[in-house]
């Protein structure tokens, strides 16, 4: 279980370096959208990402992209679904500016899990 000050730290930096999102995804079979929240953080020191992983869960990527010639690796630390709910509920009591973000994520996700 994450401390307070981890859930501040990453708070911060979901704040700072972050995105909260909605993402949809088709089911073919059921033919009905499925919608899901989506949490990113991006950072230049690989670690940052590495620990939040560590922590929360997730995935880590580098992102390659020839139009960084000359600057640092980007890395992107990814959640989505059941594991973005968990980290928004964490960090939540801690966000400042995505804070009414979060809030309408968490509720649109919940909402949809009853409808189902």
């Amino acid at each position: 279980m994450p401390t307070d000050l981890e859930n501040a730290y990453f708070a911060g930096l979901l704040d700072g370096e972050g995105s909260v999102a909605l993402k949809r995804s088709h089911d073919l079979h059921r033919k009905h959208n499925h919608y899901y929240p989506s949490v990113t953080i991006t950072n230049t020191h690989k670690g940052v990402c590495d620990l939040a992983k560590e922590i929360y869960g997730g995935c880590v990527y580098e992102r390659k992209s020839p139009s960084r010639n000359g600057y640092k690796p980007l890395f992107d630390w990814l959640l989505s679904s059941r594991m973005a709910d968990g980290f928004l509920r964490l960090v939540l009591p801690y966000l400042i500016i995505k804070k009414e973000q979060a809030q309408l994520v968490l509720t649109f996700y919940e909402f949809s899990l009853n409808c189902t």
